[in-house]
């Protein structure tokens, strides 16, 4: 298991040291992708009430306006973030990796079902909570909150930890990919010349 480990390790430093402009490009499109998907929720919940698609207040949502909104999210980000993306992982597939040498490309590996997902569910709740009781709105009944007090709410405790979590995870790998890219493969000769003579 370690071999494994350490050979799909070799195959990403050397994806990185040849083609960091481009792994740049794909994490920038990422990135990119996660805050349109924001907006455009966000857009979608300020449209939908501005149009009367969906009530204010919570007290007066029913099955109907949950289902309503929820269409209408799914439909507005696949139009505006997931088509877009999609087309964008198509042209890179086609224009580069598929045309990388087979030794450069990833090995292709079974999809694993993440593991760590539970444990940022709990403290995104965790900080949603602190922020109700912050916000003075921990004693107040449901049906006077606005949506947008619970949209933004969510949004909130979802972004902090993410920031907290995300600025250290991204400062790290900005240092790996960086020196990654310093280091340089040893050619031949020179892998020859360290091992001395036979």
């Amino acid at each position: 298991m370690t071999g494994t480990m350490k050979g799909l390790s070799d195959v990403w430093k050397n994806l990185f040291r040849k083609h960091w402009k481009m792994i740049l490009v794909i994490i920038g499109v990422g990135i990119g992708a996660a805050i349109g998907g924001i907006l455009v929720f966000l857009w979608v919940v300020d449209n939908g009430q501005a149009s009367g698609l969906f009530p204010g207040m919570l007290g007066r949502w029913t099955v109907g306006y949950c289902i309503t909104f929820i269409l209408h999210v799914i439909l507005w980000e696949l139009l505006f973030i997931v088509l877009p993306v999609a087309v964008a992982a198509i042209v890179i597939y086609w224009q580069w990796y598929r045309k990388l040498p087979e030794e450069e490309k990833l090995p292709h590996r079974g999809v694993t079902p993440g593991r760590g997902s539970r444990g940022f569910s709990f403290l995104v709740t965790i900080v949603w909570l602190i922020i109700v009781w912050l916000d003075g709105r921990w004693n107040r009944a449901f049906e006077d909150w606005t949506l947008n007090d619970w949209v933004y709410s969510w949004l909130a405790a979802f972004l902090w930890p993410s920031l907290i979590i995300g600025i250290p995870v991204a400062i790290g790998v900005t240092w790996w990919i960086r020196r990654e890219i310093k280091e340089e493969p040893l050619t031949s000769e020179a892998e020859e010349a360290q091992q001395g003579p036979s």
